[in-house]
């Protein structure tokens, strides 16, 4: 894909096509560096374990899996990441669709419920179990709701790609409706 762009940049522009491209160059180390940078800082957050381990260390090993996912993936870029970013899609659907009803439905939209004293207090804080398993219980519905090159799934084969409606939008919303408001009976609270 580079060398496509490369060569109808300077095949038109000359020199300023080279210089758009340097640009470019800048922008793929910048988007690199955001992103070992995240996962460097949010490592330490699933795992607290990795809080011993240096910062540096996490990022040369964020660094060392990018690259070991780039080298395959560059075989085949279009179709890696076509495949990845819709399987991205169905997800990010799944937890806006958590996000979006935990503050409309069970906040009231009051950006006051939130409390901002708790915010490292893992037992005042929701325990996010059921937003997990809203977002699990939609991939049951996503899986064989979805058409991709690399799978075609029972319901897809004869509607197409509905998994992103079905079930994420319905699927996610009912099930961390029921999910939640049983953990909220349980805990007590929100």
């Amino acid at each position: 894909m580079g060398g496509v762009i490369g060569t109808i940049l300077i095949s038109h522009l000359g020199d300023f096509g080279r210089f758009i491209l340097v640009v470019q160059g800048m922008t793929v180390l910048a988007t690199c560096a955001r992103d070992v940078y995240t996962i460097s800082f949010n490592l330490p957050a699933i795992a607290p374990i990795l809080k011993k381990v240096p910062r540096v260390i996490l990022s040369i090993l964020a660094t060392a899996a990018i690259i070991g996912v780039a080298i395959p993936a560059s075989k085949s870029f279009i179709s890696a990441v076509t495949g990845f970013l819709s399987l991205i899609g169905y997800y990010a659907g799944a937890s806006v669709t958590v996000f979006l009803t935990e503050y409309i439905y069970f906040r009231k939209a009051d950006p006051k419920s939130f409390d901002p004293a708790i915010w490292n207090d893992g037992k005042a804080l929701p325990s996010g179990l059921s937003a997990l398993g809203a977002v699990v219980v939609s991939w049951a519905f996503i899986i064989p709701s979805m058409h991709h090159p690399w799978y075609v799934g029972p319901i897809a084969k004869k509607t197409g790609d509905l998994g992103f409606e079905l079930a994420v939008v319905v699927v996610a919303f009912l099930s961390y409706v029921v999910l939640r408001t049983a953990e909220i009976r349980y805990r007590g609270r929100l």
